[in-house]
This record gives C-alpha cells, structure tokens and sequence, in this order.
C-alpha cells in the first residue's frame, strides 16, 4: 500500500483542504512498516531570493511534489518542479506582482490545475495555474484594510474555495472574499475583530460543520470566530495570551473531534485543547522551543498522531492526547519558514526551510532518515533512577537506562528521551549515542520545587513511560512568609505569624537574622526589630496595631539583606467609634451657593461610616447663607452654603445632640465668574496686518475683578479674514490680560471681545478704518484658449498679502511671452486713477501652448505667469510650399517638396483636411497622386516629384479653394540613352518616305552634341536603308533619313549607335500597303444560320490578287434571295476600317438563300450562300375535315412552325391532342427529329355539333393550337 503524504498534509492539515471531522488515520501494519523522525544534514537547494513563504504542492499534475516559493525582495513566484528524487528542476518565476507577504494554493476554479493567491497588504493577485508550473496574468483585488495574512476554504458550502485575509490594521478584520465558481472574486466583505490580525488559520472549532476562523494578533490576543456557512463570520472569544504569537494552527490533536490550538510567541509552544463550547480558556501544554517563530504540523513519525515542526530546527512529536514529547532537534537550519512533505517519493514527510542562516538565499531541505525505530533497537521500555536528595529548585542528575522486554540493558538504543520534573517545568530532551551503551546519566535533567518526596517522568516514542521518585530538601532560607488576621478594627492589637521559607515557600529552619516592620499604615503601631533565635525554628509570632482603615499590609525584612523579605496578603481595618468631625467643600465665588460636606471621624481619622446624628453649620461671616440642620447617613451629612464677603472665613459644624463632637474649616471666598467685560480702545485708523493690543479686565457681578477666571475669551471681528480667534486667560492673569488684535481685511470695521462660553457677557469697538497695505501680487482673469490673432483683456488688480486691492500701487507693470510674434502693451505705470486696476489688450499670435509673463518693470521681479495658453491657428489662407535645391538639375532627379497649410501668421493649420493635387508644367513629370491630408500630418506633408523635360518649370499645388506655385525650376538634359525614330505608320510598297532620328537622354529631350555613327537595319528584307550615319554636332543631335519598304504587311525600321550597340530604337508596326486602289471582288463570311438569328458578316475588299485593300473607302449595299431578310444599310468604308467591316445579317426564311454585296461604283458584286435552319417552335396549326361523321374516325395533321413561318423540323416536344366532344377522349405523342415538325392523328368525334380540336404542348403552355369541326351524323 503506498501513500501519498502530500495529499495527506493536503487533506488534513492544510486549512484550504479540510474537510470537517474527518481526519485519515492509519494502520498498524502501515505504521510498523514506517521507522521515522531523525532527519538526515539539510540540503541546501537554489531558489529565490527572501523567500517568505514555502508551499509543497504538486502544479504539473505528475504525481511528484514540487516546491512553490513566494519571494518578497525578488517579487517573483518561484515553482521549482520536482524530479522525485529530491532534486529539482531550475525555477519557473512568474512575477509576483509586488513585495508578497504570504500565498495560499488551491484549485480555485476546478480544471485540475493549482492555483495560487498572492496577499501583498494592500491587495491580492490570484494566479491561475497552467498546469505546468506556470501562471496565467493575475486577477487583482485590492483590499479594504492592511492585511497580513491569507488562507482559502469553502465558507459557503458552494464547493468553492474562498479566500480570507487576517488585517494589521488597526481594530483588525478579517476580510472574506467569495469564489463565484470560475476562480474569480467579485464580492467581498470584511468581519470586524478587534485586535490587529498577524496570521489567521481555518478549523471547526465549535463542530457545528461550519469551518470557523482563529486569527492572532501583535497584541498577543488570539480572537476566534465561528463561521455561520454562508461566508460570514460572529466573533466567538478573544484569548490574551499576553505576548505576541507569531504563528498559530488549529487541529484536532487528540482524536475527539474537536479543533485544538498550537501557538508559539517565538520561545515557547503552547497548547490550548478544544472543547465543546467551541472556545479555549486554559493553556493545557507549553514546550520551550526557543526561536520558533513558525509552526506546521503534520504525522512526522507516522504515529497517527499530530506532531508539530518548527522553523527553529525542532519537532515535537504529539502522543494523541493532547500532549507531546519533549522537543528534538531535527538538524535542518533554521528559516523563516518551514513546511512539510515528501520530496524524495519514500512516502515520508520531509522538511523544508527557506532562507536558511548563514546559506545566503534559497531553500534547505532535511530528508527524513527512516530510521528511529533502528535507533530504539529492541527497547521496550525506560528505567529511571536518582542519586541522593535533591534541593528544590536546583537541577539535578537523573540516569536514564533502556531496557528490552526482559529486563535487559539495550546497549545499541539511540533514541530520544524527555526528562520531565517538577509540573509546569519544560522537558529536557537528551538523545541516546553508541558510546552510552543504554545506560546515560543526565546532568541537570530536572527541577523540583517542593520539599519532601518529587516524581521524574521519562518520555520517549515507542516506548513506555518511566518515573522514579526523589527526596527533596528545602533549599536556602531566601524570604519571609506571613500570616496575618483577615479583619481588625483600628487602634486594636492583632497578631501575625512570620514564617522563614525558601523561594518556593519551603520552610526553612536555623534562621538567626534581624528581622524589621514595615506597614502600608503610617499610623501602624509595629514590632521593634527582632532577632529570630535557634528554639524559633524559623517561626515567630508578633503583635501589631493597625490604625488607618482599609486593606493594610505589613512588611518584614531582613535587616542586613533587603532582598529577604516577606509582606501579607492584607488586613481589612474598620474604623473606631465616632469623636469627631471634618469638613469638606464650602470655598469658592462669593454669592454661589457651594456644598460642604461632613464626616464623622475616629480617633485616627478614619471616617465612621456606621455613625449618625443631626448636624448644625454656622460661619465667622454673619452675612453667609447656610442650610438648616441635616441628619447625617453613614457617617456623612450634605449643607450647603453661600458666602458674601471676600476673604477667609471659618465654617464650623456641631453635632446638635453632643456639642463636644464638632469640627472647623476654613474657606476662602473668591470674586465670581466673568459676568461683565472691560477693553482699552483700539485705534480707530490701522494698515491691514498690523497687531494692536487692548487691556481687557473681566468682572463678576458684584463689580470684583474675575481673579478667578479661566478659560477662553472670544475676539469676534467684522473681518472675514479673522472672524474669530480665541485667548486664554489663565489663574495667573487674574481676569486681566492684554490682548492682540489685528485686521486684514481693508475697510471699515469692529471688534468684539467676549466670553467663549457665555457670548453675553461681551464688550466691543466699531469704525476701525482699516487700509490696504503694499501691494504684494497680483490677480487677473487667466487668457482663454483662442484663435491666433484674438484680442483679449487682462484686467491686472494688484494686492496686498492679504487680498486687498492695493489702491495706492504706483509701480510700473511689463508683460512678456514667449510668443515672439505676440502683440504686447508697452510697459504701464499704474496712476492714483487705476486705484490697483488697470485693463491690458494682449494678442497672442503663434499656434501652440504659449506662457505669459507680468512682471515688474523696475526690479525684473516675475508677479505673474499663465502657461499652457492654448493659441490654435486662425482660418486657412493658403499653402506654403518648400523644396530642396531645384536649379540645375538633371532630367530625371527627383526632390522633395514641403506643403504645409498656414493661416494669415503663419501658423500650420494641423487639423486641415483637404484633398491637395499637384500639377507642373513639365508634362513628363512624376507628379503623387491627389492626397487627402491625414492627423498624422498635422497640417504638413511631404511629396517626392520628378521633372523630366529640359527647360524651366513649376509646381502647382492646389485643394480647389487655395493655389500656391513653386516656381524657377531648371531641368537640363540628362545622358545620352536611347534615339527616338518618327517615320509615317503607313507605308506604300517601292514609295520612298522620310525617317527622322533624335539623339536623346532617357525622357526624350535631345542630345544636342551628339555626334555618334547610327547603323540602319530592317524586318523588310527589300528594304532600301541609309548607309552609316555620323552625326554632325551642329545638326543637334537630329537627322532626316530616307527608306523604301517593298514588303506588304507590317514591317520595322531600326536604328544603333555604332560605339554603343546597346542603344537603339525601333519603329515598328509600319503597315506596307500595296499602291493599287481599285476594288476587284468581296470576300464575304457565311455558311448556315438559324432563322431570325442575328449573325456577324465579314466583308473584305480585295484586290485581283485576292490581297485585302486596306485602303478602301468605297460604299457597299446588300441584298438577299430571302425576302424576310434584316439586311445592314448602304455603308461606306473608312481608314480605320482597312479594308474590312463586320455586317448584322437576319436570315428569316429556312433553306438555302443568298446574300449580295454590291459596289454600284466600282461595279463589282459578290454573292455567298447560307444555309437557313428553322426557329424554334412558336406556334401548332391542327388541320382537319370541316365535316365528320359521328362516331367515325379522321385525320388531323399537325403543323409546328417558327416564328417566321418555316416548319420547325427540328421540334421534339410531347403533345396532347383534345376536343370540346365529352366522348373524344385524349391522346398524346412525342415529337422526333423523323416527324420535320409534322404528324398525322386518327381522332374520333361522336356528339353532334361544331367541336373543337385543341392541341398543346405538354411542357410548354404557351405553344397551342385549334381547329372546329361539324359533327353530322352518321
């Protein structure tokens, strides 16, 4: 049986994966088979770099694990695709789209590919797997608060993962976001916790079937929210465990169905056991781990029992209870990570750490050796033994042996053992070597903290546990215990026991020192300093007096060592009987009414609380108002009273029943509250900004001045720039204080001072004229966007820092742009008539974004600036056209011509979108075609042209609305290339004609100092052709030849350039026509044709020699022996014709006709015969007697004729023949080509009468016939 361990951790342990209340467990055979835990010297493996979370997972579907590793200071994705056999292939990286913290994998959209989401705090990338190790582009979503961590499950129970984040934030949340089922997130929503959220894990903590979520915080609260199965989520707990938990996983670790907790804050691993109220209240287990900082759990020695492995090196192996061995050093390097799987394919979980200390980047992987069970040999079981007696909390040896089920010393055990001590002590872990030979004595293996008889535990897996007991002693005498009374009543005697123990409370004898009382209760009477002796044995019994009520405790200390100390845990004093009074309260703003309160007291001042009595208040001020007689409750009694005179005054309360029983208290009586304001005029003409002070005093009703006031007076102004400040008065102003007011704002205004909390007590000052101060800048309407050539207004108000317009500015203004062709005003110097204001004309010229500057004209110093002034060009008023250097060149050079549309500034019209055409006057010219201008050209483009003909020329360019010429072109001639021959295209037979031929370059113009030798040749071998030709320079390079063709037909002259056989010309397609005229016959094109069918007729003249004249120009006419012919008009030949035209004919009548054509000129007549088929049928003629006898049978004979009257022998359709007689019948019959479109019928008619005979086509309803008939009898 093989199993796959990555499913297993998939299935079990990895929260996206679980399903609740399943757990897989395993055989007994299966875990004989499997000897695990000791992991071989880590690997180190290649990977990214800062890797900050390690998953191992199988992403190319090949059965082997691979690893996925998230790398934080790279961004990438790591995929290192496992060969399964430990090594790797290189990294696949995909970029992870940011400074990832944490992923999560899983199928988020089940087509069998893993996918991976990314958390980068302030958003999530889902990476859809390819299947191949690589990702698909990612889905982003951004989050609502700073998370921290990411796991994925299916909350709603829809069969989808979802995804949740654990938020830093602060009061953390935990944000949900739902799958919609295609691996996307569209919704989300967030649960609010409290505490900031580092990690959170998935589990059914409560076992309702729901998964719930546990979250850590950095405030070292865990928070436990119970999923409702719908994707929401109700807080449930909050566990503080006081400290920071760096990581946290939740997992049914003792088989009952419910989700356990494992946390670590760093150095220890605590354990909470889940219970069925679904929260956690106590820490059950905690195993020192120093340096752990992250957990994964998982059955590391296939057990079938959770174990937890540590990113510090070690593995605490569970026992299934809840409970687990003493932590082992596994001996991979530390990491900030560490998760588990198979990565060799020996089916047992391996372990991998990423960044490893001291290995730079990467990952190292610690293969799991197999071998523990070997290493116990044949030990079933641990002996434990002590050596002498212990002292409490000092460590102490302990020798472990191993034995075999008979008792025997197993000399080959290796295995690891946990020696536990005193409870709540962590276990030490010590690894049996050969060298121990089974027998190890441990030094410093266990602690015990109470005297008299301690148990040592010995752990080890497979094994069975051991213990064994040791005595314990006290340890040195180090503090005091003491006993004290638990209630006393002040001013009585009390007693405390004071007992010497050790730092665990273990009682200590022998003690000698000199022992010291301290009280919390000052007025404590106390023990004199005691010095213990040896008959005490450690334990002494004291008097104290306690005094003060309340909790009090006493301290004893050692007199020459302060350390040695020792307190109690406290001693509730009630107070003595009544026998005297206090007061309280009474003091404060002359004529306010104040509260006294008074108290009954003992002896020792404490309040007598269970006292009562009627009390009286009088006062040393006849003219203070008190309250009447007030009984008093538990001690306590309210009057009130109201002095009137300033100064001290004593307030005396009695007890009306016992006078002796009284009590004093002096008050002092202060002026009142602010009730009315006072202020020193400010000046009534003051520049903007400028601080004046004013003296305000404040009174109270009674006219004294306020000492007492103390809060904030309100300055309210008319100016909105200040409208409202705020100054303190505090005690020490006694209710005067200089205030500072100033006004921005230019004009008249006031100012009124008042108290903030009370607005009605107030004082104020109006027709303060405030000025403007220097100007400091200026303000105006910004320019608008406009056409170039636009006048716009620039209205410039100058003003202080405070906004005012500064009236009195005098200085002198000077615009500027960087618009050179701008129109600017000339500088201006503002005058007292501007009052600050002064109206600017600007005129901006140049298409583009333009600045404007204002500045001083005298200082240079920039006031203003405007950019980004958008100028477009003014209306189109024509073309500008630009070319490259166009004098003197060569037939045939092509340059480049620019043409750009401009308005009246020259501003280029980029959004012009005419069609342009340009044109020369050279008629060769190699003009671009008619162009549509496009956005990309802006206004301005750029055509190539060629000019060819020698002699001066221009361009025109033209849209139908603008024309613009680029004129003084000079074209001169190009190199000698070619001759051009100009001969007539007809020629007669023997008659001699001229030949003219040029000298020219490649585009016709001549070479006018050409004087080469041409040779002549001809296709007419009877040509008569110039000799050898040298030119003459004076002739231009043009020459008149002579030549007689003889040949008929179409002939060729050519002439070559002696030196330069390359270069010659042809004249070609010379047609050589005999010299005769007259006309000796036609030749005329016929054979057959069917009837009413337009055919072509081709005549020709020819000579006697039977040649085509193609120079006849006589008229012909035709006639025909068929008399229905459609026969073509008198016609005259012409040049074009040479001699031969195509006729219409329409022959009409079948049989063999002729057709004439006759030259009455010339008197010459030609005759060709035609053969004429017959038509199609069109029509049927029945023929029958006029009178038949009834019932006697006839002959009727049918006739199928075309549309000219010819039958139609050709004819082969089915007839039907018919009558109007009911007794007729029908009968048909199928034409053939025998019949020549005739047939002969036997019919019989039988009622008496005229009947008519009807015939038709079968397939053609348009082709009938009819014929009456009289039936007589017989």
């Amino acid at each position: 049986m093989k199993f796959n361990w990555l499913d297993l951790i998939r299935n079990c342990f990895r929260p996206g994966r679980r399903k609740v209340g399943r757990r897989v467990r395993y055989s007994g055979e299966h875990l004989e088979a499997r000897q695990l835990l000791t992991m071989l010297a880590p690997v180190s493996v290649a990977a990214g770099t800062t890797p900050t979370e390690v998953e191992i997972r199988d992403f190319n579907g090949d059965g082997i694990n691979d690893i996925a590793e998230l790398n934080s200071s790279a961004s990438t994705l790591s995929i290192l695709l496992g060969n399964g056999d430990g090594t790797f292939q290189s990294p696949i990286d995909t970029s992870s789209g940011g400074r990832g913290s944490t992923m999560a994998v899983t199928d988020f959209n089940h087509d069998g590919y893993l996918d991976v989401a990314v958390n980068h705090a302030t958003k999530i990338d889902v990476f859809h797997g390819r299947g191949d190790g690589s990702f698909d582009l990612p889905s982003v979503y951004f989050v609502g608060a700073t998370a921290n961590d990411i796991e994925v499950g299916d909350f709603n129970g829809d069969g989808y993962d979802d995804i949740v984040t654990a938020s830093f934030s602060y009061g953390g949340t935990t944000e949900y976001y739902q799958n919609d089922g295609f691996g996307h997130f569209p919704t989300h929503h967030n649960s609010s916790i409290g505490p900031t959220g580092l990690h959170v894990e998935i589990g059914d903590v409560d076992g309702d079937g729901y998964e719930d979520l546990v979250q850590s915080s950095g405030s070292g609260v865990v928070a436990v929210l119970s999923g409702q199965g719908d994707g929401t989520f109700l807080s449930k707990q909050w566990v503080d465990f006081g400290v920071s938990q760096w990581d946290i996983e939740v997992e049914d670790l003792n088989h009952d169905g419910l989700a356990d907790l494992v946390s670590t804050d760093g150095n220890v691993v605590s354990i909470y056991m889940g219970n069925a109220a679904g929260v956690y209240e106590v820490v059950a287990h905690q195993y020192q781990a120093t340096g752990a900082t992250k957990l994964k759990l998982g059955d590391v020695n296939n057990d079938g029992h959770t174990d937890i492995a540590t990113n510090a090196g070690l593995v605490i192996l569970g026992r299934g209870d809840g409970s687990f061995y003493a932590p082992t050093a596994y001996g991979t390097a530390t990491g900030t990570e560490i998760t588990l799987g198979d990565i060799n394919g020996d089916d047992v979980l391996d372990a991998v750490s990423s960044a490893p200390s001291g290995a730079g980047s990467g990952l190292a992987i610690s293969y799991n050796a197999n071998n523990d069970r070997e290493l116990n040999s044949t030990a079933t079981h641990l002996l434990v033994s002590t050596v002498g007696t212990a002292t409490a909390g000092t460590p102490f040896a302990v020798t472990v042996t191993a034995l075999d089920e008979a008792g025997n010393i197993v000399t080959d055990f290796q295995g690891t053992v946990g020696i536990s001590g005193a409870a709540g002590t962590n276990p030490v872990s010590y690894t049996f070597s050969l060298a121990d030979g089974g027998v190890a004595t441990v030094a410093n293996a266990a602690t015990m903290f109470q005297a008299g008889t301690g148990e040592v535990l010995v752990t080890a897996p497979f094994l069975l546990d051991s213990s064994g007991s040791i005595s314990v002693v006290a340890a040195a005498p180090s503090q005091f215990h003491i006993e004290g009374q638990a209630n006393s009543i002040a001013g009585e005697d009390a007693s405390i026991v004071v007992s010497v123990v050790d730092a665990w409370g273990n009682g200590a004898s022998g003690y000698t020192g000199t022992v010291h009382f301290t009280s919390s209760d000052a007025q404590a009477g106390l023990p004199a300093d005691y010095t213990f002796a040896a008959e005490d044995n450690g334990v002494h019994t004291f008097q104290v007096n306690l005094k003060t009520a309340g909790l009090q405790t006493v301290t004893a200390v050692d007199t020459t060592n302060l350390s040695f100390t020792g307190t109690t845990a406290g001693t509730l004093v009630d107070p003595a009987t009544a026998s005297a009074l206090s007061l309280s309260g009474g003091g404060g703003f002359i004529g306010s009414s104040h509260i006294v309160t008074v108290t009954s007291r003992d002896a020792f001042g404490n309040a007598a609380t269970t006292f009562s009595g009627t009390i009286h208040l009088s006062s040393s001020d006849p003219n203070t108002i008190t309250s009447a007689d007030t009984e008093m409750v538990n001690g306590v009694g309210s009057l009130s009273v109201q002095p009137m005179t300033l100064g001290d005054q004593t307030l005396t309360a009695t007890l009306v029943n016992d006078p002796s029983i009284s009590g004093t208290e002096v008050i002092n009586v202060t002026p009142g509250w602010g009730a009315t304001f006072t202020m020193t005029p400010l000046s009534t003409s003051v520049v903007a900004g400028q601080t004046q002070t004013t003296d305000v005093t404040i009174y109270d009703a009674f006219g004294n001045v306020s000492t007492v006031f103390t809060g904030y007076v309100q300055i309210s102004t008319t100016d909105p720039r200040n409208p409202v400040s705020y100054v303190y008065f505090s005690a020490a102003d006694a209710g005067q204080k200089t205030v500072p007011v100033t006004l921005y704002t230019a004009g008249t205004q006031a100012v009124t001072i008042s108290d903030k909390l009370n607005p009605g007590a107030a004082v104020s000052q109006a027709g303060i004229d405030v000025s403007p101060g220097n100007a400091a800048y200026l303000t105006t309407a910004p320019l608008t966007s406009a056409v170039a050539g636009t006048t716009q207004n620039m209205t410039v108000t100058l003003r202080d820092i405070y906004g005012n317009v500064a009236t009195n500015y005098r200085g002198t203004l000077h615009i500027s742009s960087d618009d050179a062709s701008a129109i600017l005003p000339a500088d201006y110097t503002y005058t007292a008539a501007d009052a600050g204001v002064h109206t600017f004309e600007v005129t901006l010229i140049s298409a583009s974004s333009t600045t404007v500057d204002i500045s001083d004209a005298t200082t240079g110093v920039l006031m203003y600036r405007q950019t980004d002034i958008r100028i477009s060009p003014a209306a189109m008023t024509g073309f500008v056209v630009k070319a490259t250097s166009v004098s003197n060149m060569t037939a045939g050079d092509t340059f480049t011509a620019t043409v750009k549309a401009e308005d009246a500034y020259g501003n280029t019209i980029t959004n012009y979108r005419g069609t342009v055409l340009l044109t020369s006057t050279d008629s060769q010219a190699d003009m671009p075609s008619e162009y549509t201008f496009t956005a990309l050209d802006a206004g301005e483009h750029t055509f190539d042209i060629t000019l060819k003909t020698v002699g001066t020329h221009s361009v025109t360019i033209g849209d139908g609305t603008f024309t613009s010429e680029l004129t003084g072109m000079t074209i001169k001639v190009a190199a000698f290339s070619r001759f051009s021959m100009v001969t007539s295209s007809d020629a007669n037979s023997g008659v001699s004609q001229d030949l003219i031929v040029t000298a020219t370059d490649a585009y016709g113009n001549s070479i006018e100092d050409y004087s080469g030798t041409v040779h002549f040749s001809s296709s007419d071998a009877s040509a008569v052709l110039p000799e050898d030709f040298t030119f003459d320079k004076k002739e231009a390079g043009r020459h008149v030849f002579s030549v007689t063709l003889n040949t008929l037909g179409t002939q060729s002259i050519s002439v070559t350039d002696v030196d330069m056989p390359t270069i010659s010309a042809t004249a070609s397609g010379i047609s050589v026509t005999a010299l005769a005229t007259n006309v000796a016959s036609f030749s005329i094109s016929g054979g057959s044709a069917t009837a009413g069918t337009t055919q072509n007729v081709t005549v020709a003249a020819r000579d006697s020699n039977g040649d085509i004249i193609t120079g006849y120009t006589g008229t012909v006419f035709f006639s025909s022996s068929d008399q229905q012919a459609g026969l073509p008009a008198s016609y005259t030949f012409t040049a074009a014709d040479a001699g031969t035209h195509v006729f219409s004919v329409v022959l009409k009548t079948a049989g063999n006709q002729s057709l004439t054509v006759t030259d009455s000129a010339a008197g010459v007549s030609s005759v060709a015969n035609v053969s004429v088929v017959p038509g199609a049928a069109t029509r049927f003629v029945l023929s029958a007697p006029t009178k038949v006898n009834s019932g006697r049978g006839f002959r009727v004979t049918l006739t199928v004729y075309d549309a000219y009257g010819n039958v139609a022998t050709n004819y082969t359709g089915k007839v039907e023949l018919t009558s109007s007689d009911p007794k007729g019948g029908k009968t048909s019959y199928s034409f053939s080509t025998k019949d020549a479109g005739v047939h002969e019928f036997r019919y019989t008619l039988s009622t008496l009468g005229q009947q008519t005979l009807f015939v038709k086509d079968l397939s053609n309803s348009s082709l009938i016939g009819s014929t009456t008939v009289n039936v007589i009898p017989k």
